[in-house]
C-alpha cells in the first residue's frame, strides 16, 4: 500500500512544478471543485460555494470535466461525492489552497 506520508516526508513540502502546473492548467471552476473535493469537509455544492462559486450548474459542469479527466472519480464514503484520484495532488491542494481556491504562493 502506498504511505502518503512518507513519501511527502521524504520529497519534502516544498513547491513542486508537476503539482503546479497541473493546477494552473484548469479553469478557476475546476481549481474551486478540486480544492472542495481534496478537503472534503463540506457536501461539494456547498464548499464549492464557500470556495467562491456561484452556481450549482458551474459545479457540475467543472465536476463532469474533472470526472472525464480522470482527476477525480465518485466515492460514495467521501463527503463531496468524489476523490482526487492521484493522492499526492489531493494532499498539494488540501495543504496548499486557501479559503478561495486559490493556491498558496510559493506552493
Amino acid at each position: 500500500m502506498f504511505d502518503l506520508d512518507a513519501y511527502l516526508d521524504r520529497i519534502g513540502t516544498g513547491p513542486n512544478p508537476t503539482l503546479r502546473t497541473v493546477w494552473s492548467g484548469l479553469p478557476a471552476s475546476h481549481r474551486r471543485a478540486l480544492t472542495a473535493v481534496a478537503e472534503n469537509t463540506d457536501a461539494l455544492y456547498a464548499a464549492a460555494r464557500r470556495h467562491g462559486g456561484s452556481r450549482g450548474g458551474a459545479i457540475h459542469t467543472a465536476v463532469k470535466a474533472l470526472v472525464n479527466r480522470g482527476e477525480i472519480a465518485g466515492d460514495h464514503g467521501a463527503r463531496t461525492g468524489f476523490r482526487l484520484t492521484d493522492p499526492l495532488l489531493a494532499a498539494w491542494i488540501a495543504d496548499n489552497s486557501s479559503s478561495t481556491g486559490n493556491i498558496k504562493p510559493g506552493a
